[in-house]
């Protein structure tokens, strides 16, 4: 295995009395989130992945470092114990960002899903707690993951694992568990957002109030999430802050997670990079560039539509 950093061999990690740091990276898609998983992880003391699961359980993906995920030796070092048997895939139960509650689809998405909804939310989590089968399945499932994230860990000599897989009921779970109380808010412009939406899924700007549904309906569940979660901080960074004053928001960052801010963290090293995400995790090579192509793209008309539709998040966040 490459890096510098790299142990040569996870073996077996010990379970310890005290469970290993967890912090949550939560962001809607094409907001800049391969980008934030990059940068911090290339701190000494931080092991961060990016989207580490596959939008479709089983699916073929591929890490930065070129190999499919399953045969990546990162991966197949960190996820050894959801290998199958013949090891040419995951165990698609396991890895994945939330528990296979059933092969009953619609009970399976009822159970998987972030709800909004307070008393579904509530009617969903009895079940969970209440059903032991259930309850043993998401037992099995956190602490298979928590595997995982010592091994990473370990790998790495890291102190602080940043899951960014950007799951509302992942993040939900580990939260209530108490396995971690601190989540990052990454938080793209509105009007970005849409024209990279649009770009991505082949739509035309008829498209812009589904898109800014989009957006605003992620930033809503953030906000119900703390609420239900009084116990979590949350710390709120903006993608165009992030892009034009990268150290000073990288050190807001480090502070809020506890870790003093390195100087290497700007200093790009692929080397030690197993990351899943956008498309952009090939092509990085330390240039922080902030995508403006919205202020070209996007006529009066679709900027007006926008700022309408959207106006108290684009003020709440400092955008207008």
């Amino acid at each position: 295995m490459n890096g510098t950093r790299m142990q040569e061999n996870v073996g077996i990690i010990p379970k310890h009395s005290k469970e290993p740091r967890l912090a949550f990276l939560l962001s809607a898609p094409y907001s800049g989130a391969t980008l934030l998983s990059i940068l911090l992880g290339q701190h000494p003391r931080v092991s961060c992945d990016g989207e580490i699961f596959p939008f479709d359980r089983g699916a073929d993906v591929i890490c930065s470092c070129g190999k499919k995920q399953i045969e990546c030796e990162y991966y197949r070092d960190i996820a050894s114990s959801m290998i199958t048997e013949n090891g040419r895939k995951y165990d698609e139960r396991f890895f994945y960002y939330i528990p296979k509650y059933s092969n009953i689809y619609h009970l399976s998405r009822a159970l998987e899903g972030f709800w909004i909804n307070g008393s579904l939310s509530k009617l969903r989590n009895f079940l969970c707690r209440h059903f032991s089968k259930i309850n043993k399945l998401e037992k099995s499932f956190i602490d298979i993951h928590m595997e995982l994230i010592r091994k990473s860990l370990f790998l790495r000599s890291a102190s602080i694992y940043i899951d960014g897989s950007k799951s509302m009921r992942r993040a939900e779970m580990f939260c209530e568990r108490k396995y971690t109380n601190k989540i990052i808010h990454l938080v793209r412009d509105g009007r970005a957002f849409c024209n990279s939406f649009l770009k991505n899924k082949g739509l035309s700007r008829n498209c812009i109030p589904i898109a800014i549904k989009v957006w605003k309906k992620y930033i809503k569940k953030v906000d119900v999430l703390k609420g239900r979660l009084p116990h979590v901080h949350l710390l709120e960074v903006r993608y165009n802050d992030l892009c034009s004053s990268p150290e000073t928001e990288l050190k807001r960052i480090c502070e809020f997670l506890g870790i003093q801010y390195e100087d290497s963290i700007l200093q790009f090293d692929k080397r030690d990079m197993h990351i899943l995400g956008n498309r952009m995790r090939f092509s990085y090579s330390g240039d922080i560039r902030e995508d403006n192509s919205w202020k070209e793209k996007l006529g009066k008309e679709d900027l007006s539509l926008i700022n309408r539709l959207a106006e108290d998040e684009l003020r709440r966040f400092g955008f207008i």
